[in-house]
């Protein structure tokens, strides 16, 4: 009988020599074909890659079992992490390394799903990575990277290593927590990696990138003037039709109320005159003016007449304005620069001190304390009033400078556009267009910012509503009268406005006109104002700070004064106590020219 088995008793030896010696065959079988691992590296460039490959590969296969490439600090894992691909509706899934290959300027790795990424090193200190995949559905796939990248600005997928920016797609995007790089395919896709640069602003490094890589806005020029005329016949049409209400005269405005607009009335005039469509509104026209008499202001009154009366509202009008601005100014409000037309009115109708007080905000305006209406009333001002004053280039940067400072932090990307958001990320569409407007008026030699300027164009009409209307900063159901930018997208030169004299005749000389290609010249014997107008129609003229005259010629005539010209289809009086002028002239030819002896 055997007795009975006790844990605490020994095996046998064979036991335990039997497993060790099948443990150390199969180590060496295992060394045998993995052992003495094979480490490759090479140069591309400012490229290194870096491969290790097993002695022996089961089946004669020899794919890496690690894979790097290296630009200055930045590494990709490409193998053992291998490759995510994602699809539209799909989860990711992973592809393995099967090989790469080097050209003179490039490195090309393949994946086992015949996804490839191509690194290209084609110029210095630069590499573009562009993903080639063979589905059309797979959209991203994701990269290991490293070491960490970080994100200076919000707005941009713009990162950055050390000495290295890693400027992405607008699809693309970098994984923080898992180090994983999300790139897309395609043309449109190209990543690009810059060493040593200069650590120039986010926006405008990943603006230049996407402008010289993306597919969309070829032919950006005649995108932007076909969505501007489209624009301005969206509120013409309104205007004349849809917002028209005929019962009050009046148009319907932003909150849907029938009201009665004088820039509306101004506006809609002067298109009227240059569509050639004057004859067959004349009766509308008319109707409106009556209804809407003692409304009119001196603003409507170079195209609809009683120029004498409603011009000698100015005095006590301009008065009003240069307080407000003088109130504004004293509290560094930058609220100041929303007002549309500070330029040329402050230097022809407000003291010296005002031009003064509006540089030296605007020079000192920080970003944080503006808005986007405001920050492009700033630089407008600027733009404008260094046409009058020499003096601002001393004290004031370079207005494409200004530009980069108040306008370019409001700018923000979204999908294919860029608006202007305030500090809360509420699009403006207003000064989204305006700052594209006003941007491609500024001489940059950059092509860079006349990119910019079209795409913010495109951009801000893109979200263009019935009769013109603009959203109101995202929000469901509020509007901006398209009438606030309609003067800037257009051309008309029959709108009713004040044209400066400053050039050659000093401060305080000015018109307040609708004529079009207006020319003044002043010797020591005459002045002489040039003016275009269609034949047939007439228009009115303010002309302040003229001193006394011997006598006007007009039509090539002697004319004399008359207090009554208004009833007539031409003519003039003068105001000695005022220093003013004003004529009504029906045009014979399209240009007329009045001489004023003096």
């Amino acid at each position: 009988m055997k007795e009975p088995f006790h844990a605490m008793s020994k095996l046998p030896v064979r036991y335990y020599v039997v497993p060790s010696i099948y443990l150390i065959i199969i180590a060496a079988l295992l060394y045998g074909y993995f052992g003495g691992a094979e480490r490759v590296k090479q140069s591309v460039g400012d490229l290194t890659v870096t491969a290790l490959y097993p002695a022996r590969s089961v089946g004669g296969n020899r794919s890496p079992s690690e894979l790097s490439v290296r630009f200055a600090d930045v590494e990709f894992v490409l193998h053992p992490f291998g490759l995510l691909t994602a699809g539209r509706g799909t989860e990711s899934r992973r592809s393995e390394v099967l090989d790469y290959s080097i050209d003179p300027d490039s490195v090309t790795v393949r994946f086992s799903d015949n996804t490839e990424i191509v690194f290209a090193n084609r110029a210095t200190d630069r590499v573009e990575i562009e993903v080639r995949a063979p589905d059309e559905k797979v959209v991203r796939v994701g990269l290991k990277v490293a070491a960490a990248l970080y994100r200076p600005d919000a707005r941009v997928p713009v990162y950055t290593s050390g000495e290295t920016v890693a400027v992405l797609p607008a699809d693309s995007l970098y994984d923080e927590a898992t180090g994983v790089l999300w790139l897309v395919d395609g043309t449109a896709g190209v990543t690009e990696l810059l060493s040593g640069t200069d650590k120039t602003d986010p926006l405008m490094t990943w603006l230049r990138h996407r402008y010289d890589h993306h597919a969309v806005g070829e032919g950006i020029e005649p995108a932007v003037d076909a969505a501007r005329s489209k624009f301005l016949d969206l509120v013409y049409d309104g205007w004349i039709g849809e917002r028209y209400d005929a019962a009050t005269e009046t148009w319907l405005d932003a909150e849907g109320s029938a009201t009665f607009d004088e820039e509306v009335f101004s506006l809609m005039v002067s298109e009227v005159l240059r569509r050639g469509e004057f004859r067959s509104l004349y009766a509308r026209i008319l109707r409106i003016a009556r209804s809407h008499a003692t409304r009119l202001t001196y603003r409507s009154a170079p195209i609809l007449g009683n120029v004498v009366a409603l011009g000698r509202t100015l005095q006590p009008e301009d008065e009003k304005a240069v307080g407000r601005i003088r109130e504004l100014l004293e509290s560094n409000d930058p609220r100041v620069f929303a007002g549309r037309q500070l330029v040329p009115f402050v230097f022809d109708r407000a003291p010296y001190a005002i031009v003064q007080g509006l540089t030296r905000l605007a020079a000192e305006l920080p970003t944080h304390s503006a808005t986007p209406e405001t920050a492009v009333g700033a630089v407008k001002f600027v733009r404008d009033a260094r046409r009058y004053d020499r003096e601002i280039d001393r004290v004031l940067e370079p207005t494409i400078v200004l530009f980069d400072r108040l306008i370019f932090p409001f700018i923000v990307v979204s999908g294919d556009g860029l608006f202007l958001a305030d500090s809360e990320g509420r699009v403006d569409s207003e000064s989204t267009v305006r700052a594209g407007v006003l941007l491609s008026s500024l001489d940059v030699e950059d092509p860079l910012y006349a990119r910019i300027a079209a795409e913010l164009q495109l951009s801000g009409l893109s979200l263009v509503e019935k009769s013109g209307f603009l959203p109101l900063g995202g929000d469901a159901g509020e509007r901006i009268a398209p009438e606030r930018v309609f003067r800037e997208l257009s051309d008309n030169p029959y709108f009713p406005r004040e044209v400066s004299l400053f050039s050659t005749d000093g401060p305080g000389v000015w018109m307040w006109t609708a004529a079009g290609n207006v020319e003044f010249a002043s010797d020591e014997q005459s002045y002489t104002i040039s003016f275009d107008f269609p034949v047939g129609s007439a228009h009115h003229l303010i002309v302040r700070g003229i001193k006394p005259f011997r006598s006007l010629t007009l039509f090539g005539i002697p004319w004399k004064s008359d207090p009554l010209f208004q009833n007539y289809t031409s003519g003039w009086v003068y105001e000695a106590e005022t220093q003013t002028l004003f004529m009504k002239i029906t045009h014979r030819t399209v240009r007329e020219r009045v001489v004023i002896r003096k």
